[in-house]
């Protein structure tokens, strides 16, 4: 069984004998890659026909001792057998990446199934700069966002136990900064919700921001949950995805806004307190 992975082939797994059903697991090492005659053989050889070429592939075989396959750009397959002799056989590398007579993926992903008859199971090889269960994603453009960031680093259809170090330091690192969020704006809201607090000129621009902020952490991590539930394939509502889409990031980037100008607000007005006491400090 071959494996083709990055555009390099890997030879997985190899049965001397029949078994009409096992149940097989592997794991993809560099010592079984099966490289091209490209680089194997110089141009001379490369340049024969193809069965006048054939009578060298015993060579890399006998040459290299770690070699265990390598292959022929347009026709062959050969395996290095035990006694150093190349096994070759004709091999169909044309690959279909579609689906049902269609791209499945988008921006020119591959679509991969575990069987071409009756497919239990099926994932997209994404082009770089893109992802997505269907590469429908991309990191391509000149801002930068939460999807972005995280989203390209989070495997489909893998349970969260199973993903990259990465995407769980950043979920431990969300919900700190969410609690201490949460945190700083409840206590925020109860102190400037005071009749003394609003007493003074700039009391209701900060009850105001509090709120805000609170409004903000909760957007925030409700955007989280949902690029993480929908990169790993749980949700897959399409209503659901677009509507986050459109309207989180653009309450998100309201209420970030909306607390600038609260706080600025607020040191305009403080300011402007101070100077018409000093006014009226400097008349008396």
């Amino acid at each position: 069984m071959f494996v083709e992975f990055n555009e390099h082939r890997y030879l997985t797994f190899l049965q001397q004998n029949y078994t009409p059903a096992t149940i097989i697991s592997i794991t993809i090492v560099p010592e079984n890659h099966c490289p091209s005659i490209k680089e194997l053989f110089d141009d001379h050889v490369q340049a024969l026909p193809r069965w006048h070429r054939a009578k060298y592939y015993h060579v890399p075989c006998q040459k290299h001792s770690n070699l265990v396959c390598f292959y022929d750009n347009d026709y062959f397959m050969c395996l290095c057998d035990i006694d150093r002799h190349a096994n070759c056989f004709k091999f169909d590398y044309k690959q279909d990446y579609n689906y049902l007579g269609s791209n499945y993926c988008e921006n020119d992903g591959k679509f991969y199934q575990d069987n071409d008859t009756c497919p239990t199971s099926s994932s997209c090889f994404c082009k770089e700069c893109y992802y997505g269960s269907r590469c429908q994603f991309t990191t391509m453009g000149f801002g930068l966002s939460l999807d972005d960031i995280l989203g390209y680093s989070i495997w489909p259809n893998f349970p969260f136990s199973k993903q990259p170090i990465i995407v769980k330091l950043c979920t431990s690192g969300t919900i700190l900064m969410f609690t201490i969020g949460i945190i700083n704006a409840i206590l925020s809201t109860v102190t400037f919700q005071t009749k003394g607090s609003l007493q003074i000129g700039c009391g209701l621009y900060l009850l105001a921001s509090s709120i805000t902020s609170f409004l903000t952490m909760t957007l925030f991590i409700a955007k989280f949950v949902l690029l993480l539930l929908s990169q790993m394939s749980i949700i897959t509502n399409y209503t659901l995805l677009k509507s986050n889409c459109v309207c989180l990031d653009i309450l998100m980037k309201s209420f970030l806004a909306i607390g600038d100008w609260l706080n600025a607000c607020s040191v305009l007005r403080l300011d402007s307190d101070e100077f018409i006491y000093f006014l009226l400090f400097d008349v008396e």
